[in-house]
């Protein structure tokens, strides 16, 4: 059981289901906490999203609680309710807004070191032991958590999460071979640009770019333990999930969910609206709309 309470007050559940456009059904009770479905305990918010008897029974069996549930249990609760066609996602909106646990905002550990010509919007908490190079631009609301390193000319947007031990921006894995056979650096000039409202991940690397700059677009998820190449460019509201490995100058649409252990081959294009399933191995290009799984990845079959 998570216990909050936003702005140090408790929460009605009429405000909650206003919020969402709903309806209460039930009492107008107080809530303080969300909770698992099966949790005992009072005051708290929590939803259904499967439909069974047994579920039934033991939600009315729960005393002085909310649950937001599916359409089939309209008229089978006792307790105060709201009927929604997907519960999971009205428990996450009403949740992020009346529940979230306070930030540590606007504030920067001692241990932190920054370097020179920073842009720090307001509302910025840096971690201790994070490492901010010359010339980074922070957007007003986000939060570098501990031991990030931010290198030189990077930027990151507004509202963004950086998870600790993140690396964003350290040159990229690029290499040409001399006359004697001998790997030489490839040039690597670019930066990270992440738009806003994108989470990264503990533990992530995302490299910079080479000759252009690694572009992750506004509202991205990433998960823990991604990495990300140099010139990779991630469209808005996609979702990258654990250990997933994404090579130079791969281009990811909107939209798209990549699956965990998942692989792209350098150069790749994935579409819009895209699903590449768990440990899929990406080497060809990714049209819109499409589902693609295995090694190396093929279109499902429906």
């Amino acid at each position: 059981m998570i216990d909050m309470k936003k702005n140090g007050y408790t929460v009605e559940a009429r405000a909650c289901a206003d919020f969402v456009g709903l309806d209460l059904i039930g009492e107008n009770i107080r809530l303080s906490r969300v909770a698992k479905l099966n949790e005992e305990c009072v005051g708290s918010l929590r939803f259904a999203s499967v439909f069974s008897d047994q579920y039934v029974q033991l939600l009315n069996k729960v005393e002085h609680s909310l649950v937001i549930a599916l359409p089939d249990y309209r008229g089978k609760l006792d307790i105060p309710h709201i009927i929604s066609e997907d519960p999971r996602l009205h428990f996450c909106i009403i949740a992020n807004e009346f529940f979230a646990p306070e930030t540590n905002n606007n504030k920067i550990e001692k241990t932190a070191r920054l370097g020179e010509n920073l842009s720090i919007g307001q509302n910025v908490y840096i971690g201790h032991n994070t490492v901010i190079e010359d010339n980074v631009i922070i957007g007003s609301g986000s939060t570098i958590l501990h031991n990030v390193v931010i290198s030189q000319n990077c930027k990151v947007g507004k509202e963004c999460l950086i998870k600790s031990g993140s690396i964003i921006g350290q040159r990229g894995f690029g290499f040409q071979r001399d006359f004697s056979n001998i790997p030489i650096s490839f040039p690597h000039y670019g930066a990270v640009f992440i738009g806003n409202n994108v989470e990264v991940g503990a533990s992530n690397t995302i490299a910079s770019g080479s000759l252009g700059n690694t572009i992750i677009e506004d509202n991205v998820k990433i998960d823990d333990q991604v990495h990300i190449a140099h010139n990779s460019h991630i469209g808005r509201n996609s979702i990258i999930t654990a250990q997933a490995n994404i090579l130079g100058s791969v281009s990811i649409g909107e939209n798209t969910y990549v699956g965990g252990g998942a692989i792209i081959r350098d150069g790749r294009k994935v579409g819009d609206n895209c699903f590449l399933g768990m440990g899929s191995v990406v080497v060809k290009t990714v049209s819109d709309k499409s589902t693609v799984i295995g090694n190396p990845a093929k279109p499902l079959m429906r």
